[in-house]
């Protein structure tokens, strides 16, 4: 006689029960560790800019400039620095804005070390765009709408930036530039209290 066996009703509703306890579970400490993610990314590409700035204003003896930028061309003054930040070579004179006379010559590149007759316009090194998702934010206690580092490698002035996702001040991770223009990532205050997301 041949039999075949097979899950009862019963079994296969305990085997769904804990699948679904499981699951749920570890969905909330996977969007904990996907937001965890974004945040750091972002620090980092915030950093890398800092970084990159730094370096060409040593390599380059001569000021740059990193503001908060919503169209990738232009500082824009009295936001936070959540809709975006470029990076730029100053030439044009410490003005902390991009400048362009619009008379140079289209084939002379103001990055170049020659820039021909465009060597009085400023060269804008990198762009990044807003942050996503949208609920980010970028805010620093810095007095100034730019951090500049001069042909030393340091900083205009020490700032602190708080990158703050919807979860609060609990999730939130800051970027620290001493004077010397050293940046530091941080995940409460120097005294060890918690960040604030309004620096």
């Amino acid at each position: 006689m041949n039999t075949q066996r097979g899950f009862t009703i019963l079994e296969l509703m305990t085997v769904v029960a804990v699948f679904g306890i499981l699951l749920g579970l570890a969905v909330p400490s996977f969007r904990t560790l996907m937001a965890d993610n974004r945040i750091t990314s972002q620090l980092n590409q915030f950093s890398s800019t800092l970084a990159l700035a730094r370096s060409e204003a040593v390599k380059a003896n001569r000021r740059v400039v990193v503001c908060p930028s919503t169209d990738g061309a232009t500082c824009a003054s009295g936001v936070d620095w959540d809709v975006g930040w470029i990076s730029f070579i100053d030439r044009g004179g410490v003005d902390f804005q991009v400048d362009d006379d619009g008379g140079g010559n289209p084939a002379d590149d103001p990055c170049a070390s020659d820039a021909g007759d465009d060597d009085a316009d400023d060269c804008i090194l990198s762009y990044v765009p807003a942050l996503q998702p949208a609920e980010m934010t970028l805010r620093t206690d810095a007095a100034n709408d730019y951090i500049s580092y001069n042909g030393l490698g340091a900083s205009s002035e020490a700032a602190m930036f708080v990158l703050c996702d919807d979860r609060g001040a609990s999730a939130a991770r800051a970027v620290v530039i001493a004077n010397t223009g050293r940046v530091s990532v941080r995940e409460a205050q120097n005294d060890g209290s918690p960040l604030s997301c309004t620096p």
